[in-house]
């Protein structure tokens, strides 16, 4: 339904360009620190972001019939989605296998454990919390860490959580190994990247940041595993995973949810196939793709992505579930 949005917004470019171009030139009003309506997100994980609830589809002037029943769909898909993820994430709503996967990630993590209740959960890249919210949607008690590098991004992320006992947040970036790095930063924050960009000559805008591993956080916190670790930091989601090789090697990670992109030339997003071999040779298996965007005239490529990989051994020594 959401995908027959007007020709001249998605051109046969760059998924990347394409979401910079998109921002300028769409006649919605969007919301950063919100959910992706435009998707049908549950997370708000990945790069477009729309509308938080219904009351947030603000609608500028537009015109042309078309333009019209676009922002209509968008308002329904949103207001659908959101009454269908409200229904599934109560405690009341059964672990049913009969709902579809590939819908809710959260809800799926939660039934592949046969349980609502989530233990310690690591959200690398928070930026406003826009993951984090969801994850409380779904799993309200649950023990969650979250790592944001930039400082006003981190300041905006402390103002909407702080004060909560079962939220952690650090003003921190997260890698293969501790030190200090540039990061690159972006006019949207979403895109800010611990990867080196090619400016062709031009200044970069970079903030000289700490860094840290998730083997280092876990050690230092007394943290025995991790149900989940999530992570979108615009291409350096494998450096994250080769900091957390002894969580790993010690089968004490369950869950990870990352965003993976498909074209080997955009360096801002994780190529898929790199890091589906290290997690493969490393004991994950993939679970499913969410919240995919596609582009081109008929929208038959992919984009970017977000997978879902579990871990079986480290599902079996934490819960006793055999594969």
């Amino acid at each position: 339904m959401l995908n027959q949005e007007p020709s001249n917004v998605w051109p046969t470019t760059s998924p990347i360009d394409q979401y910079i171009d998109f921002k300028a030139t769409q006649p919605y009003v969007w919301n950063a620190g919100a959910m992706s309506a435009f998707q049908m997100s549950s997370s708000g994980v990945g790069r477009l972001q729309a509308f938080e609830t219904a009351a947030d589809v603000g609608v500028t002037p537009i015109r042309g019939s078309k333009d019209r029943a676009v922002n209509l769909k968008l308002f329904l898909g949103a207001t659908f989605f959101r009454i269908l993820e409200n229904m599934v994430s109560s405690r009341a709503f059964p672990l049913t296998r009969y709902f579809p996967r590939g819908v809710f990630w959260v809800f799926d993590i939660q039934r592949f454990l046969s349980a609502r209740s989530l233990g310690v959960l690591f959200d690398v890249g928070a930026n406003t919390g826009q993951t984090l919210t969801a994850l409380l949607r779904h799993a309200p008690n649950a023990k969650i860490y979250s790592f944001e590098p930039t400082l006003e991004t981190f300041r905006v992320l402390e103002g909407n959580f702080k004060g909560r006992e079962n939220i952690h947040l650090r003003n921190i970036a997260i890698g293969a190994h501790p030190g200090r790095l540039a990061l690159q930063l972006s006019e949207d924050s979403q895109l800010n990247t611990l990867v080196p960009r090619n400016t062709q000559g031009l200044p970069a805008t970079t903030q000289m940041t700490e860094v840290t591993t998730i083997d280092d956080i876990v050690a230092a916190e007394g943290i025995s595993h991790l149900d989940l670790l999530e992570i979108d930091v615009q291409g350096w989601e494998l450096e994250v995973m080769r900091g957390a090789s002894k969580l790993v090697a010690d089968h004490n990670l369950m869950f990870l949810f990352v965003e993976v992109g498909f074209r080997r030339y955009e360096t801002e997003i994780q190529h898929f196939c790199e890091l589906h071999d290290h997690l493969e040779s490393n004991g994950f298996i993939l679970c499913g793709f969410y919240e995919t965007v596609r582009f081109g005239p008929r929208k038959e490529y992919l984009g970017f992505s977000n997978a879902l990989y579990i871990h079986p051994e480290a599902r079996r020594k934490w819960t006793g579930i055999e594969q």
